[in-house]
């Protein structure tokens, strides 16, 4: 069994495909979130974020199959409190190994333009739709994840805080470092306009990651006049679960006061 379908049944996550823009999109809902899900709610909701998973299966050879083999999000997900969703990009997770039945699913969504407008345009109605009943969201993303919630968070006027984790938040820093192509089709977060000063962020990097390097995170941070915060130890993958409940608490009197404020 896939490690997310083993992470669903584990922590009893609600499974459900939703059709957006004319993808499948994979998601998973704690309990939390479907409790309130008939409901409005002034609480926080919650969007986690996967990284690009298996996107290359060589250096020059796309995959078939984009689906994380170990989501990191969702993981970290199953520790969250709050109401919270993970949702898959599109041609991830749903069309079972198979894109060539889905006109839809062009190599590029997961390569070239996997922060491209298509692929934000989808997300950006996905999130929409998710949180309609929400007072506000908060944008939670894991290397490519992290890219993801930085170009997304100011297409939604929900957004009050975006937290990112070994996030590439510099795409042309990182592919020149690796010597990879660039993504010419994708957007670069360091090279948009800042994100409005309402939104919260918080960007982690570890000291020991070699994939997205400290330095590129702190640079966009500083631009962002964001926080910044970088972890001993730690390396790209290894060992965010470890430190999630504790980033989870730093964030939450936040969310609280807002909550008592749309209350008011």
């Amino acid at each position: 069994m896939p490690q997310h379908l083993r992470l669903a049944k584990k922590h009893n996550l609600q499974s459900q495909i939703i059709h957006i823009n004319g993808f499948q999109l994979q998601t998973f809902a704690n309990q939390a979130y479907i409790q309130n899900r008939t409901q409005p709610s002034t609480e926080e909701l919650h969007i986690y974020i996967e990284g690009d998973g298996h996107a290359w299966t060589s250096l020059h050879v796309p995959s078939k199959d984009p689906t994380p083999k170990v989501p990191i999000m969702l993981d970290l997900m199953t520790l969250d409190t709050v109401p919270s969703i993970y949702v898959g990009r599109p041609c991830y997770y749903s069309l079972k190994n198979d894109h060539q039945k889905n006109d839809s699913c062009n190599v590029l969504l997961w390569t070239f333009a996997r922060y491209g407008e298509e692929v934000l345009r989808t997300l950006t109605q996905a999130y929409t739709q998710l949180g309609e009943q929400y007072q506000s969201l908060a944008l939670i993303g894991h290397s490519g994840g992290g890219t993801l919630a930085m170009l997304i968070a100011p297409r939604l006027s929900k957004t009050q805080t975006v937290i990112t984790l070994a996030g590439n938040l510099d795409t042309d820093s990182w592919t020149q470092h690796h010597q990879y192509s660039p993504l010419h089709l994708s957007l670069n977060p360091a090279k948009q306009p800042r994100l409005p000063q309402h939104i919260q962020q918080i960007h982690y990097s570890g000291d020991a990651d070699k994939n997205v390097l400290p330095v590129f995170i702190k640079k966009v941070a500083n631009r962002e006049k964001a926080q910044y915060k970088t972890l001993d130890g730690y390396d790209h993958s290894c060992c965010w679960e470890q430190v999630w409940p504790a980033i989870l608490d730093s964030i939450m009197p936040n969310t609280v006061q807002r909550n008592q404020e749309a209350v008011k």
